[in-house]
């Protein structure tokens, strides 16, 4: 009763999520396995970018009022996902942000890459349905669930580098 109680006092988080993929079936579908995932108590609003090119940009953006708890990056795209990556990881005001890699490629050198650059995590992309839905479930059950994800304010970024970290968001 008490795990009860505890979940009436305190709201669900909400996660704000960067989706950079350039085709937009899969982005259409990892956007709705998102939402309806099987863990009611991870709302996610997901914001899609189809350029890795635009993602620093879009970050500083006005339109970028809250920072992505997580940003998901395909790293075979036309501009090359790999740069994003390197940006995100390379900038002081998003290295902390999780990035999370889909690739199609089984390429040693391109998942060494990957690592190489600065991702947290690659994953094969899934080639059905159920297999999408398989990795969501697991993306949200650990990154968003169990992980601790830092909440870096703005200003503390900026001036000492440190924040607030609440487990599962």
């Amino acid at each position: 009763m008490p795990h009860l109680l505890g979940r009436m006092h305190h709201p669900e988080p909400n996660f704000e999520i960067l989706l950079v993929e350039d085709n937009p079936g899969d982005a259409i579908l990892l956007q709705d396995l998102f939402k309806h995932s099987e863990h009611p108590a991870r709302r996610c609003n997901i914001r899609w970018l189809m350029n890795s090119t635009d993602v620093i940009p879009y970050l500083r953006s006005p339109e970028m009022a809250h920072r992505p708890d997580l940003i998901i990056v395909d790293y075979k795209m036309p501009l090359d996902g790999g740069r994003a990556i390197a940006e995100l990881k390379g900038d002081p005001d998003y290295r902390h942000i999780p990035v999370i890699v889909l690739t199609g490629t089984r390429s040693p050198s391109d998942i060494c890459d990957v690592y190489r650059r600065g991702a947290n995590c690659c994953y094969q992309k899934p080639s059905g349905l159920d297999e999408y839905d398989a990795l969501v479930q697991a993306i949200t059950e650990h990154w968003l669930g169990k992980a601790c994800i830092p909440v870096c304010r703005e200003s503390a970024t900026r001036s000492s580098g440190t924040g607030d970290a609440i487990p599962g968001g």
